[in-house]
Formats: C-alpha cells, structure tokens, sequence
C-alpha cells in the first residue's frame, strides 16, 4: 500500500521533471578569457539574458593552455560537433568543454542542479519504502 510519504515524492518528482512545451528558451549570453575572474565566467547577475526561439544554450570552451575563451549562447543543437569539427585539423586549438540545454538559464554553470539532487533523493526515499 502506498504510504503518504510515497505519494508526495512520486508527485513532486512528476512535477519536477515536467518540461512543458515552450517556443523558447531564455539563455546566458557572454563571451570571454578563461581564468581571469570577469562576469561570463563568475558572476551570472552581470550576465546579459536573451530568448532563444529556435536554438539551445550552449556552454563551451576553446582554444589552448595558455589562452581558452568561454562563450555562453544560444547556438543550434549541434553546436559541440560543429566545434570539434572545425578544430580538428588545428592541434593548437581544442575544444576542452562544450555542454547544450533546452531549459530556461541552463548554461550557467557545469554543476548538478538542485532539482536533480531533490529528485534523485526523492527517487531514493520511494524505492527504499517498496523494498
């Protein structure tokens, strides 16, 4: 039988992860040196936000060692491929990070969001109530 706590949990976690359908995405926009403390890499408020109708967010990192450039957008689906693509035959410059996302401000940062963290804890409490 279900317990009160595991209808609470199921419902959140549905809730959650509901992405309903949207015609845009609302993304960080910036461009800059890596490693230099300027607003694109560290302080989001600064950060300019536009809407995104028919792209994603993107997050990445290019170039070398010594001088790489992070640039926040949006950009389209297969923006991480074009970027390998493109640098594949110049050994000095790499792709050394390159992520996409479909929700609103995804392309802050590289870290789990609390959303995750909530849901896989809630994910948890459910499958240990039912073993």
């Amino acid at each position: 039988m279900l317990q009160p706590t595991h209808i609470f949990c199921v419902t959140a976690f549905l809730v959650i992860f509901h992405s309903p359908s949207v015609d845009s995405v609302k993304c960080y926009k910036c461009e800059g040196p890596l490693n230099l403390g300027l607003s694109c890499e560290n302080n989001l408020k600064e950060i300019p936000v536009i809407e995104c109708a028919t792209l994603v967010c993107s997050h990445y990192v290019v170039g070398n060692p010594g001088s790489q450039i992070l640039s926040r957008g949006c950009r389209p689906t297969n923006i991480c491929q074009s970027l390998e693509d493109q640098y594949a035959t110049n050994p000095a410059v790499s792709v050394t990070r390159c992520t996409t996302c479909d929700s609103d401000l995804c392309n802050s940062a590289n870290t789990i969001t609390a959303s995750v963290i909530v849901a896989i804890v809630m994910l948890l409490q459910i499958l240990s109530g039912w073993v």
